[in-house]
C-alpha cells in the first residue's frame, strides 16, 4: 500500500504540472491544438519532472538539486507562456476597442480574465511548493502532512480553475444569447 501511495503521489504531481503547462500554453483557452514543438516540450518537461521526482523520493544523491532546477524551469515556462498569452489578449482587446466590436470584446475579455486568475493560482502553487521544499525535515509525520497539503492545494486549484472556466463560459453564453 505504501508503494501505491508513493507511485500515485508522483503520478498526480506530474499530471498536475503537465496540466498546468498545457493550460499555460493556452490549450482549450486560446487554441484547440498545440504545435508539435509545444507538445514535445511539454512531454519532455513532464518526463524529466517525473524522473526527477522518482529520484528525489528514492533519496538518490543530487536529485534534490535536479528537482529544484526542474521546478524553476517548469515555473519559468508556465509564467512565460501566461505572460505571452496575456500580452496577445491585451493587444486583441486594444484592437477590438479601436474597432468597436462588442461581441468579440466579451469573448476575448473572458479569456483574459481566465488567464489572469490562472496566473494568480499558479503564483499560489509556486509559493506553496517553495515553502514545502524550504521546510524539509526527515520526520515521516511531517512528510505525510506536506504531501497532504500539496495534493489538496493542487486539487483545490483544479477545482478553482474548473469553476472559473465554467462560470466564465456560462456568463459568456448567457450574454451572447441576450
Amino acid at each position: 500500500m505504501s508503494f501505491g501511495v508513493y507511485v500515485t503521489g508522483i503520478l498526480f504531481q506530474t499530471a498536475s504540472f503537465v496540466s498546468f503547462l498545457l493550460i499555460s500554453h493556452g490549450y482549450c483557452i486560446m487554441c484547440e491544438r498545440l504545435s508539435v514543438t509545444e507538445r514535445r516540450s511539454t512531454a519532455a518537461l513532464g518526463c524529466v519532472f517525473y524522473l526527477t521526482l522518482v529520484g528525489y523520493r528514492a533519496s538518490v544523491p543530487y536529485f534534490t538539486v535536479l528537482l529544484l532546477l526542474n521546478y524553476f524551469i517548469s515555473f519559468y515556462v508556465i509564467f512565460h507562456h501566461i505572460s505571452q498569452n496575456l500580452a496577445v489578449l491585451r493587444e486583441q482587446l486594444a484592437f477590438i476597442e479601436d474597432e468597436d466590436v462588442q461581441a468579440m470584446h466579451d469573448a476575448v475579455y473572458t479569456k483574459y480574465i481566465m488567464f489572469k486568475k490562472f496566473q494568480g493560482a499558479m503564483q499560489i502553487v509556486a509559493m506553496a511548493e517553495t515553502v514545502i521544499y524550504l521546510n524539509v525535515d526527515d520526520s515521516s509525520e511531517n512528510y505525510w502532512l506536506r504531501l497532504l497539503v500539496r495534493e489538496w492545494a493542487q486539487f483545490c486549484i483544479f477545482l478553482y480553475i474548473g469553476y472559473v472556466s465554467v462560470t466564465q463560459l456560462r456568463e459568456f453564453l448567457f450574454l451572447r444569447h441576450m
